[in-house]
């Protein structure tokens, strides 16, 4: 607790010497690169970090094996205020950059089921609806993606137009739980479509979210995608 993001590449380094399993070890040095990218506030590093691992692996891999465990060294920091605000608004511009990338040369190629992914009332961290919404494109899902801290009153409208098959939700285990269970309930109670929730809050609210209606995901993405996939419901979309 309370180190700082250049501790966290010096610790991850650290670790990275002792490793004894080459896979790990390519991992973490990926890793240390993106992170002192981030403290430089440097895009091209980040660009040839993140083009390095896409160039020998598939995008879930290089989700699974290096961002998400990038943010999950960097999160708990950012979030208690120990890191520095002006790295986690320039990584989240980053990630949210290549994200559109992606979407602007694959998304009229997708022919999948049509999400809508947002963030919970209150919550202002995109990463884990960016990350699913990275991955859950490279399956093929159709993704509208609407970003932070939105209000559960407008996805009614959203889906209704766009003829979306499901609502994808995210947040943290700081959003308040009476909200939480209150938000979804008037979204299931809205729409005849499933409601999932993902993040940290699905682990900690997970009995309220599944008695609001909806499916509690976790933070698994792989896991979670598969849960959607299996829930769905096929509705006539809108050409």
């Amino acid at each position: 607790m309370g180190a700082s993001i250049s501790q966290v590449a010096r610790d991850i380094r650290n670790k990275t010497s002792a490793e004894q399993n080459e896979d790990s070890d390519i991992w973490a040095q990926y890793r240390v690169r993106m992170i002192e990218a981030i403290v430089d506030f440097n895009d091209q590093g980040l660009e040839t970090v993140y083009n390095d691992a896409m160039s020998l692996y598939p995008v879930e891999i290089v989700t699974t094996r290096l961002i998400m465990p990038l943010l999950e060294e960097l999160g708990s920091r950012w979030e208690a205020k120990t890191g520095s605000v002006a790295e986690e608004h320039f990584f989240s511009v980053y990630l949210r950059n290549k994200l559109g990338a992606r979407f602007h040369h694959q998304n009229l190629k997708n022919t999948g089921s049509k999400l809508i992914a947002a963030c919970l009332p209150g919550e202002q961290h995109e990463f884990g609806i960016l990350l699913f919404a990275l991955m859950a494109h490279s399956r093929g899902f159709q993704i509208i993606l609407l970003g932070a801290d939105l209000p559960v009153d407008e996805l009614k409208h959203v889906a209704e137009r766009t003829g979306s098959q499901g609502i994808v939700l995210a947040g943290s285990a700081t959003l308040r739980r009476e909200s939480v269970s209150e938000n979804i309930s008037l979204l299931t109670g809205q729409l005849p479509i499933p409601v999932f929730v993902g993040g940290d809050i699905a682990l900690v609210c997970r009995d309220e979210i599944i008695s609001a209606g909806a499916h509690a995901l976790g933070q698994d993405l792989t896991a979670g995608i598969h849960t959607i996939a299996v829930n769905l419901k096929p509705t006539r979309q809108k050409q």
